[in-house]
């Protein structure tokens, strides 16, 4: 061990200037507290709210917000608005979730494989994967929906 490394000690992440500079910036702190807020609402939205987002009370069709037990006012149906804007949200959330997941075993799993075959199989997947970096995913995501007919 070199002298410099036993000098080190151990790393100290919350004393390191991009931490400091990030707390020290509130709107990015206000952004991460928005963003945490919002998860938590739309995690636990549904559970805390009296109405289920499928519920049709007709009685309180068109009912604006803050009125009632609706707090952002019901549809033309009578569901509660904030109750199925939390369970959008959990879907979103949901799907964001296991297309990371998704993405992930996909991109490890390449990865293994061309770094334990190397040679040409490695650099062919490798090649491969750039070239699915480089193409921008609006236009793959465009070509797809023309392909597909409509339902």
């Amino acid at each position: 061990m070199t002298a410099l490394a036993a000098n080190a000690g151990p790393s100290r992440w919350w004393r390191s200037r991009t931490v400091r500079r990030f707390t020290s910036h509130h709107l990015a702190l206000l952004g991460v507290a928005m963003i945490t807020l919002l998860t938590l609402a739309c995690v636990f939205g549904p559970h805390l709210l009296p109405y289920d987002s499928l519920y049709i009370d007709l009685r309180a069709r068109f009912s604006p917000p803050l009125t009632g037990y609706h707090y952002l006012g019901t549809d033309p149906l009578g569901r509660d608005v904030a109750a199925r804007l939390f369970m959008a949200g959990r879907t979103s959330l949901l799907v964001a979730f296991f297309a990371m997941l998704l993405s992930t075993m996909i991109g490890t799993l390449v990865g293994v494989i061309a770094g334990y075959r190397g040679g040409w199989i490695g650099a062919a997947l490798m090649r491969t994967v750039d070239g699915f970096l480089s193409f921008p995913s609006i236009f793959l995501l465009l070509a797809l929906a023309a392909a597909l007919k409509p339902s």
